[in-house]
């Protein structure tokens, strides 16, 4: 079965764009969800886990980095990229990778790479 990269945004032509990116430049599959509610459904309680997850920082009803957190105490080994149109700067860490909208393409693509290198 192809490795899968899952996007969580509330912004249908964001994970669209998204989705393009990635399958333009790795061989993967996309899946992409704009509902918390389905995402969660399908991650907590299905055998479908993902090699990597790109999520938005504002959910419609759910705080992403929150969320994230709640993905990585049932699920830790999951890397999650966090993508924010908030004012702020590119942060790679152990703990978060967030990275700011609109997104530069490069940078998607280097980071991606280097989360699935090591995955």
């Amino acid at each position: 079965m192809k490795k899968q990269i899952w996007i969580l945004d509330d912004d249908k032509d964001f994970c669209l764009f998204l989705k393009k990116i990635i399958e333009q430049n790795f061989d993967y599959s996309v899946k992409w969800f704009i509902s918390e509610r389905e995402f969660e459904d399908i991650i907590f309680h299905e055998n479908d886990i993902p090699s990597l997850i790109l999520m938005d920082v504002r959910l419609n009803k759910e705080n992403g980095l929150r969320f994230g957190n709640k993905i990585h105490e049932k699920l830790p080994s999951i890397p999650i990229i966090h993508l924010t149109a908030l004012d702020g700067d590119d942060i790679c860490s152990e703990k978060y990778t967030i990275l700011s909208k609109p997104v530069n393409k490069p940078l998607l693509l280097k980071t991606v790479s280097n989360i699935l290198v090591n995955y």
